[in-house]
C-alpha cells in the first residue's frame, strides 16, 4: 500500500479494525475501481454536514433537488436513524466494541444535538443496516481529482446501483460528491 493510502488510513484507526472484520473494501481495491468524473455539491457547514451530503447524494439519485428545508429534514431523518441503531437497538454491541469515542452515553447524547458531526460509526450503520447501500468517501487527490479513501457497506455494490459519495476535508467536513452530467442509476432500491 503506497505510504499516503496508509496516512490516509491511520486517521480512521476505528474504521480499521471494523473495515477488515467486516469486509469493507480496502482502500488500494477502492484505487483500482473507476469513477466517472465527479463534481461537488456543497453541504452547508453546521454540524450535519455528513448527513446533508448524504440526503444531496439520495435526491441526486432520485432525480430531486431536495430544496433547504427537506435537505435539513432528511439529514436530521439519516442522523436518527443511525442514533436508533447505535444507542438504543444495539447499544451493547457499540459499547462492547468501543467504536465510538469516550463514553457510549456522553457519544450518544451528544448524537442528539444536530450540530454533533457525524463520523465513522454513522456512515457504517447508514451503508450497512438503514440504506443497505455502498458509501465510499473521498478527499482530494492530486490537482481536480479524488482519491477513494474507503467504502461503506461494498456488498450491496450492484451494476446499477450507484455508491453514495462523500467528498471528506480530512477533519470536519464532508460534501457531497456526484458524476458529472451522468444520469445513470436513479433507482433508490
Amino acid at each position: 500500500m503506497p505510504d499516503a493510502e496508509v496516512e490516509k488510513v491511520a486517521r480512521f484507526p476505528r474504521l480499521k479494525r471494523i473495515r477488515w472484520k467486516q469486509g469493507f473494501v480496502s482502500p488500494r481495491a477502492c484505487s483500482e475501481t473507476p469513477d466517472p468524473p465527479l463534481k461537488v455539491l456543497k453541504a452547508k457547514a453546521d454540524g450535519r454536514c455528513m448527513f446533508r451530503s448524504m440526503a444531496k447524494g439520495l435526491g441526486y439519485i432520485a432525480g430531486q433537488d431536495l430544496g433547504e428545508d427537506l435537505e435539513r429534514t432528511s439529514a436530521d431523518a439519516l442522523r436518527e436513524a443511525s442514533y436508533q441503531i447505535i444507542c438504543v437497538k444495539k447499544r451493547a454491541w457499540w459499547q462492547k466494541m468501543g467504536f465510538v469515542e469516550g463514553d457510549i452515553d456522553t457519544y450518544c447524547k451528544s448524537m442528539r444535538s444536530p450540530d454533533f458531526y457525524g463520523g465513522e460509526p454513522e456512515l457504517f450503520v447508514l451503508s450497512e443496516t438503514v440504506l443497505k447501500r455502498p458509501v465510499a468517501v473521498y478527499m482530494h487527490g492530486a490537482g481536480d481529482t479524488y482519491s477513494k479513501l474507503l467504502e461503506y457497506g461494498s456488498g450491496f455494490r450492484r451494476p446499477n446501483k450507484q455508491p453514495l459519495r462523500l467528498l471528506y476535508n480530512g477533519v470536519n467536513h464532508y460534501d457531497c460528491l456526484v458524476p458529472i452530467g451522468e444520469s445513470t442509476d436513479r433507482s433508490v432500491e
